[in-house]
Formats: structure tokens, sequence, C-alpha cells
């Protein structure tokens, strides 16, 4: 009987060692399938338009049904692209701020010439309109002068009594000589 009773106990042991053994496969199994399940949708990015037009991204599709779901494969990270990728960045924003220095730089030389070119042409139009303030005063000065000497001329004229010419007038008669003995 003892003997029995220790084989019972054996096979009692037995049998709860392979359930538990069961069990043990069974959590590892399901754990090998859900870390399966799990890293085939983590590298999956879903991307989607809503109604109102905005886009969206995310490793979890929507919960509502939507029209334009497309899946898109996660890239993974990598260190040394985005390093790489960082220092052509940089490169680029060094190149732009160096083209838009060129290009202020170009817009100042361009307003500096542009302004001497003005403040020439306004030099060149003042010195035009002395000179011809100046030829214009030069003439009046002339015709002034004309004038004046026409004046005289005139003047003279008219103080002259050509008895002659004019008929009517005459000339008063000269004093005539005393003789030289008499007085």
């Amino acid at each position: 009987m003892a003997t029995r009773r220790l084989i019972k106990k054996v096979s009692a042991m037995r049998f709860h060692m392979r359930k538990a053994l069961f069990a043990i496969m069974m959590a590892l199994f399901f754990s090998m399938a859900w870390s399966v399940i799990a890293a085939a949708n983590e590298g999956e990015i879903y991307r989607w338009t809503d109604e109102k037009g905005v886009q969206h991204f995310s490793n979890t599709p929507p919960e509502t049904p939507v029209k334009n779901l497309k899946r898109q494969e996660e890239i993974p990270y990598d260190a040394e692209a985005d390093e790489a990728r960082m220092k052509e960045d940089a490169r680029w924003r060094q190149q732009e701020a160096e083209r838009a220095a060129a290009e202020k730089r170009r817009k100042a030389e361009e307003k500096a010439a542009k302004e001497a070119k003005e403040a020439e042409e306004k030099r060149q139009a003042e010195a035009e309109r002395k000179a011809e303030e100046e030829a214009q005063e030069q003439a009046e000065k002339e015709a002034e002068e004309k004038r004046e000497q026409h004046r005289s001329t005139a003047d003279k004229n008219i103080f002259v009594n050509p008895s002659d010419k004019i008929p009517g007038i005459s000339t008063p008669p000269k004093p005539t000589p005393l003789p030289s003995g008499r007085d």
C-alpha cells in the first residue's frame, strides 16, 4: 500500500508538473505571438486626412474608419544619417545667410548708385538752371544797356534844333560882333 500511495503521489506530481509545464509553454507561446504582432504593428505609420482637410500621422490606426488611410513603413532612427542631415542643414542655412547678405549688399549698392545718380542729375539741373538765370540776367542787362543807349541818342535828337530840317522852326539870330573901336 505504501507503494501504491507513493505511485499515486508521483503520478499526481507528474500531472501537476505537466500542467505547470503546459501553462509555462502556453505563456511563452502567447508572449512570443504578442511580441511578433506588436513588432509587426510597431513599424507602421498610419496617415490620413480628415473631413476638415487636416492630415494626421500616427502609429495606431484611427478609431473611426476613414477612406484615405495609408500605411507607411516606419524608418528606424539612424544617428549617423541624422548627424549628416543636420550638418547639411547647417551648411544650407549658412549658404542662405551668405546669399541673403550678398543680396542685401547688392541692393544697398544699387540704392547708393541710384541716389548718387539722382544727386548728380539734381546738381546738373541746378547748374543748368543757374546758367539759364545768368544768361537771362545777361540778356536783360544787354537789353537795358541797348534801351539806355537808344534813350540817350533819342534825347540828343530832341534837344538839337534842326531848324533847316523842320519847317516853321527858326533858329535865333547869331549875335553880331561889335566893332572893335567903339565901346
